[in-house]
C-alpha cells in the first residue's frame, strides 16, 4: 500500500476499502474532508468510516 491519497482496495464480493480518503468539503470554496479508513460494503448495504476530520486549508497545488 502506497500510502497516496485515495488509495482504493477492492474487496471479494463488490465492496472495497479506501485508504487516505480525501474529498473536498461539502459546501464549501476551499477545505478537504479526510478519512482515514472508508469501507463501502457490497450493493449499497452501507458504509464504515474510521478517523474522519474536516480541514478548512485549501490545495495550492492545484
Amino acid at each position: 500500500m502506497s500510502g497516496d491519497p485515495n488509495t482504493e482496495i477492492p474487496l471479494a464480493g463488490g465492496g472495497r476499502l479506501v485508504v487516505n480518503e480525501q474529498l473536498p468539503s461539502t459546501g464549501a470554496d476551499t477545505g478537504l474532508k479526510a478519512n482515514g479508513v472508508h469501507l463501502v460494503l457490497p450493493a449499497d448495504s452501507g458504509e464504515v468510516i474510521l478517523a474522519s476530520t474536516d480541514t478548512a486549508i485549501h490545495n495550492c497545488g492545484d
